[in-house]
């Protein structure tokens, strides 16, 4: 197991390090808190995993393109 810092999961996700944080502690990102020190640590596993397709999103508005953004409209 690899694990990363909160600065290289925002590296790999392009993302801000208080993104990653914020995911982390809502529970959207599995990770470890070491300590206030060491800070937490997150899995490659687990980023795959959060990176990963949800079947249950398919019907989220968020994620379906309107129709006349595809043909080219406004």
């Amino acid at each position: 197991m690899d694990y990363l810092t909160v600065d290289e999961v925002a590296g790999r996700l392009r993302v801000h390090p208080r993104t990653v944080k914020r995911w982390l502690a809502e529970g959207k990102l599995r990770g470890k808190l070491l300590g206030d020190r060491a800070g937490w640590r997150v899995d490659e596993a687990d980023i795959r995993r959060f990176m990963a397709p949800d079947d249950s999103d398919q019907d989220d508005e968020r994620t379906t393109v309107p129709a006349d953004v595809i043909a080219g409209g406004v």
